[in-house]
C-alpha cells in the first residue's frame, strides 16, 4: 500500500509498504524497486530501520546522479513513538543518513515530505501535531528553523507537503492547520 513514485531521465523508481493488513502493523515493511530494461529490480533489502517495527509513509526524491533518497516514519521498538528516518541508495546498498530526523525521539514524528536542496535531503514532518523542517548537512540533521511553522502551536498542524522554490532554493511547505491549508516558506 501507499506507493511513492519518482520519475526522472526516463527511469521509474517506486517505494511502498507491504504488510499483512491494510492498517499499520508490526508487519509493515518498506521496499523500493526501479524499472530497468523492461524489468523491475529491487534496490537492496527492506529499508526499515528496525526489523519488525511498523514502517510507513515512504516518500522518494532523486539526486542528480539519479540515485533515490527515501524518507519514512517508523515505530520505535524501545518506547513505541514514531520516528522519521532517511536512507539514500549508494548504488549497491541503502545508507542511513544519521539517526532519526525528529527533534525528540520520545515525540511522535510522522508524515514526512522529502525534497532535495543542493542535492541534500530536506524533510518536512509532523511532530506532536506541529510542523517542522530539517535538512541534512552532509553529517547531521539540522533545523531550518528552531520554531514550528504553525500559526498557533495549540492548533493541530498536519500532513506537510514540501517543495524547494527554484528561485530562492528555500523550502516551501503546505500543511493543514485548524481547517485551513497554509503555505509557508521556511527561511534558512
Amino acid at each position: 500500500t501507499n506507493p511513492s513514485l519518482s520519475l526522472g531521465n526516463g527511469n521509474l523508481i517506486v517505494g511502498w509498504q507491504e504488510g499483512i493488513s491494510t492498517t499499520p502493523s508490526t508487519a509493515d515493511t518498506l521496499y523500493v524497486k526501479r524499472y530497468v530494461t523492461n524489468a523491475w529490480q529491487q534496490l537492496g533489502n527492506a529499508l526499515d530501520s528496525s526489523v519488525g517495527q511498523s514502517a510507513v509513509n515512504a516518500t522518494i526524491a532523486r539526486k542528480t546522479n539519479n540515485l533515490p533518497v527515501v524518507a519514512w516514519d517508523e515505530t520505535d521498538a524501545t518506547n513505541g513513538s514514531r520516528n522519521i528516518y532517511v536512507k539514500e541508495w549508494t548504488g549497491t546498498a541503502w545508507s542511513l543518513l544519521g539517526s532519526a530526523v525528529d527533534r525528540s525521539l520520545t515525540n511522535d514524528a510522522e508524515h514526512p515530505s522529502l525534497a532535495l536542496r543542493s542535492n541534500l535531503p530536506v524533510v518536512a514532518f509532523q511532530e506532536n501535531n506541529n510542523i517542522y523542517v530539517r535538512r541534512w548537512s552532509g553529517t547531521a540533521w539540522t533545523n531550518i528553523s528552531n520554531n514550528a511553522l504553525d500559526t498557533t502551536l495549540a492548533n493541530d498542524a498536519l500532513t506537510p507537503s514540501l517543495a524547494i522554490e527554484t528561485t530562492s532554493n528555500l523550502p516551501v511547505v503546505a500543511y493543514a492547520e485548524n481547517g485551513n491549508i497554509l503555505v509557508k516558506r521556511a527561511d534558512g
